[in-house]
């Protein structure tokens, strides 16, 4: 399923099943010949702008923003609503969330991840989401062995490829964390990921007590990525190459 922004005006409520939307979007900024970036920065409030201005190096800065303007396109068509009309608020640790111009606006939630240039989005209309990607071909290579439980450590080293069997458990516990709302704690150990052998999908107790859905995400090459879900019983949808920035009103 790939979402397009539509209905553009006045939002409608339309009744769907509970869902969560996750989609990859290549944000390669390097090349703006067609003005890509311009207009992406016309997308953002002003906010956003002035984070966005403060961010250094250029290419940097310019991944961010349209990472942004994708994340608000993408919204705009979940949310069936202009682009402008998505307003954020930010919570006591600094994470986003929608401002209710509308009541059935209230039950949804987003997240945001991009390592290089790749964005994943998820967006869920039941509980809260979050996700994390990570490319697995680093210069250092060291597993963080601090992060991991001691079965996860076990089973890290038993892997052909340890660093990347690390980012596979990394990218869960990132996307647990995210979903709750409670930034990184000190004693990621704590937090132990690990599924059944060949499994993708489990339920999994926090530390804290908080019962999440993880879900290993299918994934371009050379990155692994998760989503993590409060509400256990929604359907997940992955979008693996949605646009990355659409032009509206412009004819490509």
């Amino acid at each position: 399923m790939m979402l397009f922004p539509a209905s553009f005006g006045r939002c409608e409520t339309v009744s769907v099943a509970p869902q969560a939307l996750v989609s990859f979007h290549a944000i390669d900024a390097a090349d703006d010949r067609s003005g890509g970036i311009d207009y992406a920065e016309s997308l953002l409030d002003a906010d956003e702008a002035r984070r966005a201005g403060r961010l250094r190096p250029a290419q940097h800065r310019a991944q961010w923003v349209v990472a942004h303007a994708v994340q608000r396109q993408q919204l705009a068509s979940f949310l069936r609503c202009a682009p402008h009309e998505v307003r954020y608020q930010r919570s006591s640790s600094g994470r986003p969330s929608l401002v209710s111009a509308h009541n059935d606006w209230e039950s949804t939630d987003f997240n945001i991840s991009h390592s290089g240039d790749i964005l994943l989005l998820g967006i869920t209309d039941r509980g809260r989401i979050g996700v994390d990607v990570e490319g697995w071909m680093q210069t250092d290579r060291t597993p963080h062995w601090a992060s991991l439980s001691d079965r996860e450590s076990r089973w890290v080293a038993g892997q052909a490829d340890p660093f990347a069997a690390f980012i596979r458990l990394w990218t869960r516990k990132e996307a647990i964390v995210k979903a709750l709302g409670t930034g990184l704690p000190d004693h990621l150990a704590a937090l132990d990921v690990l599924m059944p052998t060949d499994s993708t999908n489990a339920v999994i107790c926090t530390p804290w007590g908080e019962m999440v859905r993880v879900v290993d995400l299918p994934s371009p090459p050379r990155f692994h990525a998760a989503a993590a879900m409060t509400a256990l019983d929604v359907m997940v949808r992955v979008v693996a190459d949605a646009p990355p920035l659409l032009r509206l009103g412009v004819n490509s």
